[in-house]
């Protein structure tokens, strides 16, 4: 049985992505063969995983390449309390229902192949639940608690290349015209600009022209609908050689950043 606390369903997944939703930020060979090495299943079998409780870090290794990949999950439903203390609703929740399907033996019926993605709803008002600032710093203190390891990393994998994976698992972004009002119903037309999470400079500072040599980005959930019920999706992955700057990175009005799911 597997679920996104697994390492290798993440990579499992994103294998399944269409090469037509993997953007490359630069346009570099390089950042395409970076995602080919882990994307296509041949060349994901030359990687060893090194996840397990007990493993000397990072999350997987490739001897072949000379590369090195770690793994991090991010939403934007986690925030530092007062106390200091990181706190996530919607994983508690989501916790809590996974622990339940567990002793009732719903888990056992599927055999180890199954795999259980649970929507949990924390019953908070949207903008409680999840928005853009908690996304925004929940990005930024788990990229920056991963690289504070790369010495490590690289102390066990002298001379390889760093490449980070994270797994976003927040909602898409709108720009609105006006701060944000702090309750949005279901149903409310929401008016604004889409939030191009690959060029919010916001992110961006946060692990170009760092130690991370690469950074995929991989957002399965970012979609909206327009009033014309069109589904406008963003792309699944996006790969960054992080040794390039970003061209035409956009600077976003944090107030005003609405979710489009409510």
């Amino acid at each position: 049985m597997d679920n996104f606390y697994d390492e290798s369903q993440i990579i499992s997944n994103l294998q399944d992505v269409d090469t037509s939703s993997v953007l490359r930020i630069n346009d570099l060979e390089d950042e395409g063969n970076i995602f080919q090495s882990i994307a296509d299943p041949e060349q994901w079998d030359l990687w060893h995983n090194s996840s397990g409780r007990g493993d000397p870090p990072p999350d997987f290794y490739c001897d072949s390449q000379n590369l090195m990949l770690e793994v991090m999950r991010v939403d934007d439903h986690a925030f530092v309390s007062k106390k200091g203390k990181v706190v996530n609703p919607y994983k508690a929740k989501e916790t809590a229902l996974f622990q339940e399907l567990k002793e009732k033996g719903f888990l056992d019926i599927g055999g180890k192949d199954l795999q259980v993605f649970i929507n949990a709803d924390t019953g908070l008002p949207t903008e409680e639940d999840h928005n853009y600032s908690f996304y925004m710093n929940n990005f930024k203190r788990v990229v920056e608690t991963h690289k504070k390891k790369i010495r490590k990393y690289k102390e066990n994998h002298p001379g390889y290349k760093m490449v980070f994976l994270v797994f976003d698992e927040s909602s898409t972004y709108l720009e609105t015209d006006h701060p944000r009002p702090k309750i949005v119903l279901k149903g409310q037309k929401i008016y604004g600009k889409r939030h191009f999470h690959f060029l919010d400079s916001a992110f961006l500072k946060t692990f170009i022209q760092s130690e991370i040599d690469y950074l995929i980005w991989y957002t399965p959930y970012k979609f909206m609908e327009t009033e014309n019920g069109e589904i406008i999706t963003e792309p699944r992955v996006c790969v960054f050689n992080t040794r390039y700057p970003v061209f035409h990175a956009i600077s976003y009005t944090e107030a005003n950043m609405v979710s489009f799911e409510v």
